[in-house]
């Protein structure tokens, strides 16, 4: 006895941009990857200027319908001086930025929430190494997003193994646990006959996880979290 545009306006509550925004999402196939390079214009405020386009494995023939999606897409963006919110509801868009200056890091998608691959181009700082604190959902989609653009074609898989190696020490499970699955996907791309390949992924595991399995042990200790339980699995 509703339709789903009506229920898409009810949890709108009168807002046409969230309606949109949720239409665009549920209506249409795949996920958008945002470019996002930061300006900062001698004597203006900085800004960060976005394009998005479907996000497609490499080699894909994409079709005319798939090359002329867009989204309506809500960002928050973090960045030295404060949370911006903006929407990018067309190919590309400008969002001016609360910083006096040009800022040190900017995050494209603070808290991790956004269902989008944000790709940073070149000169814009990576949030991953520049950002002091990144919260727990901003390591994870980071992680996502550098293993998705890999997937791509959009950034090289250095830039991956970067992130992995950055996220792998930090003390939240659900991230090392990311690392983890991340391993483990490209380990099931890796020929089992090619043992120089196999020690390589076994070198990599180690130096990124080998400490923190020698902290843990083999055996549940008293005291245990639940964390480092489920960790040690």
């Amino acid at each position: 006895n509703a339709t789903g545009a009506q229920f898409f306006d009810a949890l709108a509550d009168g807002d046409a941009a969230v309606s949109g925004a949720l239409r665009s999402f549920v209506t249409q196939a795949g996920i958008p990857r945002l470019r996002a390079r930061l300006e900062c214009p001698a004597g203006e405020r900085p800004a960060l200027v976005l394009s998005q386009a479907r996000l497609l494995p490499l080699g894909s023939q994409p079709s005319e319908a798939e090359r002329a999606q867009t989204w309506q897409v809500p960002l928050r963006i973090a960045t030295p001086a404060g949370l911006t919110p903006g929407l990018l509801a067309t190919r590309e868009g400008r969002i001016a930025l609360p910083d006096a200056g040009c800022p040190a890091w900017v995050q494209a998608n603070a808290g991790g929430a956004g269902y989008f691959r944000v790709a940073y181009e070149p000169g814009t700082p990576q949030p991953l190494r520049a950002q002091p604190a990144p919260t727990t959902g901003e390591a994870m989609a980071g992680l996502d997003d550098a293993m998705a653009l890999t997937e791509s074609g959009d950034i090289d898989a250095s830039a991956w193994l970067e992130a992995a190696t950055a996220m792998a020490a930090r003390p939240e499970r659900r991230v090392v646990q990311t690392v983890i699955e991340q391993l483990l996907a490209w380990r099931a791309l890796t020929p089992a006959d090619d043992a120089a390949a196999q020690a390589a992924q076994a070198a990599l595991a180690q130096r990124l996880l080998g400490e923190r399995a020698r902290a843990l042990g083999w055996l549940p200790r008293p005291g245990d979290s639940e964390d480092a339980a489920l960790l040690r699995t």
